[in-house]
């Protein structure tokens, strides 16, 4: 997830801008968490750290 989730809240943003006249989509976009990213550096790396890797990813 460390690796794969950069940018993920700014792209949840964009499509929730792009899809604000379709009632569908912002209903599916509503139910994803808008701040999957750890907020700062500190807690990116402390959030890394204590996090366990899938078995594929090692």
């Amino acid at each position: 997830m460390c690796q794969s989730c950069p940018g993920i809240d700014a792209r949840l943003a964009t499509l929730k801008k792009k899809y604000r006249g379709d009632p569908a989509v912002m209903k599916a976009l509503q139910s994803l968490d808008e701040h999957v990213e750890p907020m700062g550096r500190d807690e990116a790396k402390r959030f890394c750290a204590t996090t366990r890797k899938p078995a594929w990813a090692k």
